[in-house]
Formats: C-alpha cells, structure tokens, sequence
C-alpha cells in the first residue's frame, strides 16, 4: 500500500520468500519486511476511544517502528481535515502517540505496543481493521505522506501547547535545551567506530554516554559564560550520569501523557533547541525558536527531514535553523548557538522599526 515511507520507495512484494520489486534506495525497507516475515506475530490488544460520529471517514494508518515516522503520519490530520471537509479522520496509532491526537479526530484506534516492536506482523490487526471498517458508509485510505509544507501546519491541535513566540526572542535570560539520548550519541567518528564494536560485543555503552554528557557539560559553560544567566536543561530519556550546573528534565521510560506534555512546555520555552538527528527532534524543532541539528554524514541526504520549525521569513529560517556536522566542538556548537541568541534581536529590532513605520 503507498502509506507514508511506501509513498518515496514503492515496493512489491507477493507471498513467497524473496519475491520483492524495488528501486535501490527502498532497500532497507524490503529489509524490515523480510526481517518481520522471519519473526513469529506480535500479540497486540488495540482500544478505541471515541470523539465525533462518522459515516465517511479517511483512516490514517500511523503504525511505525521509527517514532519520527509515525509522528509524521499523524500530522496528515490537519491536511485532511483541510482538504477534505466531507469526511473524519480514524487515525491508528501506536500508545506512544495516544497524546498527541488531535480532538477533531472521529476516533483513535490505539495500538498497546512499544514503537520499536512495531517492526514485526502485529496478531490481529488486519481481523480488528476489517472488523471496525463495516460500521461505516465509506472508508478511504490516507496516503501519510511524510513530507509537507510545514508552513501550514500547527502543532497546537497535536500538543495543546502554543509554540515559542518568537517577538520574545530577545527576552532575556534565554533558556536553552538540550535534547539527549542514549541510542543516538554525540561522538566523534573514532568513537562512533568504536561503539559499534561495543554493541556488537555487548558491552557496556555507559562510557560513550559519560562522553555525550561530558560535551553537554561543556556546551553549556561555554553558553553561560558568554552570556550570563542563560538557563540550560536537558530534556530526555535515561538518566545515565549527573548533569551538574543544567536543569535535568531527563526521564526513564515508558512516560505518560502529562509526563509529554510537560516536556512539549519545555520546547515551548526554549529559545534555543540542540541535538543529535534521530533524538526525537521534530517536537523540539517546531515548538521552540530556533534550533541546532547535529547531523552524522551518512544523514546528510536526510537533512531537514528530522525538523519542523517554520518561520513566514525565510531570512529567519536560516538564521535560527542551524545543521552541523556531528563531529563538531562544543565550542563550534556553543558558538552557533550564541550567533542566534546574540545577533537574532537585531533582526526583530529592525522589523519591529520598518513595521511602526507602516
């Protein structure tokens, strides 16, 4: 079915071992394919939670084991509900999006299994789908395109938090995330290469994130003493190491909803958003006011796809959305990230002038 990743590498696949069609880049998804007709179905049990009725509905399939996938499928609500007034929306979505349903929706089909697993045949589902699809008139398939114009989206409906306003960008003391993770790491290409030594062996990862936090610490005395009073939090899951002198915001898995939220409030007041491409940074990216990616090079041909800030001046999409090589100094880093905080308010200064001129 051309749903979401489907939509840039079709594939065709007929019963049978080894009988795809692919182009080359749609390799690694005949991998995932092949890897879950290997493994035994996963047992899932699925609720529905009810918001609107609906005869004509557009059913919005969101299952991914990639998170950043299948929040981008999810957004296809609003363009739906724009393009499509004379139908609802069903969206199926893992639990770990339950929060971030829009109310608009007529029902969510929510999925009780962790997004990694969600890479194997799940027991069940295609008898629930076939099931719940009788009680209505008609029912369409939503392609979940997973690349769109950012301009017209608002997470507002999705997180219920208003984004950073960005004519309070030279307010001031400026508050600055960093967003970690233990599975995509801040290294250099010596230490990335040996890491996967580590994980092929099974060893003990501990010392790469001591590394990570090592830099974050340094990032953020850089930040603070070129800009007194500048408040740094790290936002993330695990909690490996102290974090001295930056507000630990980091959790263990599984969070609940409040716990999302919470965190989404803290995008939202961040001037400044950092991380490493693959940490969950499209939530960060489009509620805070500006960001800085670090991008590994085996990436770069999926540069922007892991961010979601829009601004209406394109002058300030390049101002506040900065992509660095993944090897970077802290120093490189921290000297990007005090451009923005220093520099960006004179840009609001002039345009606050050219528009009281009006």
């Amino acid at each position: 079915m051309p749903v979401g990743q489907f939509n840039r590498f079709p594939v065709a696949w007929a019963e049978g071992p080894g009988h795809f069609q692919y182009p080359p880049r749609g390799a690694w998804l005949v991998q995932h394919l092949e890897t879950a007709d290997r493994q035994p179905p996963l047992p899932v049990s699925i609720s529905i939670r009810k918001n609107h009725p609906a005869r004509r509905v557009i059913l919005l399939h969101c299952l991914d084991s990639c998170y950043g996938h299948a929040l981008t499928m999810l957004l296809n609500v609003q363009r739906h509900e724009r393009q499509h007034p004379g139908y609802q929306v069903i969206v199926l979505v893992p639990e770990a999006l339950g929060w971030l349903v829009p109310a608009t929706v007529a029902e969510a089909w929510v999925v009780h299994a962790r997004v990694g697993r969600l890479n194997r045949r799940l027991e069940g589902l295609d008898e629930f789908i076939w099931q719940e699809v009788q009680r209505f008139e008609e029912v369409q398939l939503s392609d979940a395109r997973i690349h769109y114009d950012h301009g017209e989206l608002s997470l507002l409906p999705f997180t219920r938090v208003p984004p950073f306003a960005l004519d309070a960008y030279d307010h001031r003391p400026a508050t600055v995330s960093f967003i970690a993770r233990e599975d995509r790491l801040w290294l250099s290409p010596p230490e990335a290469l040996l890491l996967r030594f580590y994980r092929k062996s099974g060893l003990s990862l501990r010392p790469f994130v001591a590394l990570q936090n090592r830099r974050w610490r340094q990032l953020a005395g850089l930040i603070q003493r070129h800009l007194p009073g500048t408040r740094v939090q790290v936002i993330g899951m695990g909690q490996t190491g102290s974090l001295p002198g930056l507000t630990d915001l980091r959790l263990r898995p599984p969070l609940t909803s409040e716990q999302e939220q919470a965190w989404a409030a803290a995008y939202a007041r961040s001037h400044v958003v950092v991380g490493v491409h693959g940490s969950h940074l499209l939530l960060p990216t489009g509620l805070a006011g500006s960001f800085v990616e670090l991008l590994p090079d085996e990436k770069i041909v999926h540069l922007g796809e892991a961010t979601l800030q829009a601004h209406r001046n394109p002058n300030h999409q390049h101002l506040l959305g900065r992509f660095l090589p993944l090897n970077s100094s802290p120093g490189r880093v921290a000297a990007h990230v005090l451009a923005m905080l220093r520099e960006f308010p004179h840009w609001l200064s002039e345009q606050r002038e050219r528009t009281a001129e009006t």
